[in-house]
C-alpha cells in the first residue's frame, strides 16, 4: 500500500481468534508446604523457597548476590539468563523488576543453609572455586543454569502430585 502497488491490504480484513489466558490456580498453603517438604533434600531448595515466597522469576532468583541481602531486605537487581548459548548475568528485565523485598524468616533460614553449603563447597575446592558473589551457584561456584532450576521444580512437582 505504501508503494501504491495494491489498493488495499486484505490482511487487515482477517478476524483474529479471541485470545484467552489460561486460568491460574494458586497452590493452597498445604500444597505449598507439601512442595517445600518434598524439595528439602534438593540442592536448589533455598532457591525454590524464594520462588514460592516472593514470586520471583527463575533468572532473578539465580541472579541474587550475597551483597543483595542487606539486613532485613532483599534487593532484586540482576538476573541470570542464557543468551546465544552462554550464561549471562545482567540487569533485570524491567524497571519494575528492580525491587526491594522484606527478608522473611523462612527465607532467612533457607539462605543461611545455602551460605553454609556454599562455604563447604568453597573449602572443598580451594583455589578451584569460582567466586561470582552469587548466592545460587554450582558446586564449583559458577552460575546455575536456569533450566536446571525448572527441572528441579518440575521433578518435585511430580513427586508431590504422586504422593
Amino acid at each position: 500500500m505504501r508503494e501504491e502497488l495494491v489498493a488495499r491490504n486484505i490482511a487487515r480484513l482477517a478476524e483474529l481468534p479471541a485470545w484467552e489466558t489460561a486460568e491460574v490456580v494458586p497452590w493452597s498453603g498445604a500444597e505449598a508446604l507439601s512442595f517445600l517438604a518434598a524439595s528439602a533434600d534438593d540442592p536448589l531448595h533455598p532457591a525454590l523457597v524464594l520462588l514460592l515466597l516472593y514470586r520471583l522469576r527463575r533468572g532473578e532468583v539465580l541472579g541474587l548476590r550475597w551483597s543483595d541481602i542487606d539486613g532485613d531486605t532483599i534487593h532484586v537487581r540482576q538476573q541470570v539468563q542464557r543468551i546465544q548459548g552462554q550464561l549471562h548475568v545482567g540487569p533485570v528485565k524491567t524497571r519494575a523488576g528492580n525491587r526491594d523485598l522484606p527478608l522473611l524468616g523462612l527465607a532467612a533460614h533457607a539462605l543461611a543453609d545455602r551460605r553454609e553449603a556454599q562455604q563447604q563447597d568453597r573449602e572443598r575446592l580451594g583455589s578451584a572455586w569460582t567466586d561470582t558473589g552469587l548466592i545460587f551457584t554450582t558446586r564449583t561456584g559458577r552460575p546455575v543454569e536456569p533450566r536446571n532450576l525448572v527441572r528441579s521444580f518440575a521433578r518435585i512437582c511430580q513427586l508431590t502430585l504422586a504422593a
